[in-house]
């Protein structure tokens, strides 16, 4: 976890992303975490499965998580004027949530590598960059949903 957590800083680093636009960062970062989670993935998977059953390893795992949540969402909330969200905290760390499940779920880290069959990484990070931008740059309300 610790070498997890060095990389995750290291992706986040404010000067590593200095001088770029919102929409020249967001598929570079994107790309970059999914570089990460397929460079770390055996050892997040196991982490994953053992903090099923064991609360110190869940416990360690959630603080990761949310370090690497954090860090992304201040890299793009510093460039907050380029967006046109109504909340961009909430959107930043919505566009977190997504990004990372889809990546799980493409690069199979919390499924089985057969649910992850005829994933096209290239595609998935293409098609997250634009979705993430677009509403984090969309000015129209999304009517609530009722019960």
């Amino acid at each position: 976890m610790a070498g997890m957590l060095a990389e995750h800083r290291t992706l986040t680093d404010p000067d590593r992303w200095a001088g770029l636009t919102l929409a020249e960062l967001l598929p570079r970062l994107i790309a970059g975490f999914a570089a990460l989670l397929e460079r770390q993935g055996r050892v997040l998977g196991a982490f994953q499965q053992r903090g099923a059953v064991d609360p110190e390893v869940a416990k360690v795992g959630k603080a990761a998580y949310f370090d690497l949540l954090e860090r992304f969402a201040d890299l793009l909330l510093a460039r907050r004027d380029e967006m046109r969200h109504s909340d961009p905290v909430r959107a930043v760390r919505s566009c977190f949530t997504v990004v990372y499940a889809a990546l799980a779920r493409g690069l199979a880290l919390d499924v089985p590598a057969a649910a992850a069959e005829g994933t096209d990484l290239d595609t998935l990070l293409e098609d997250l960059g634009v979705m993430a931008l677009a509403f984090l740059c969309a000015d129209g309300e999304a009517e609530p949903l009722s019960d």
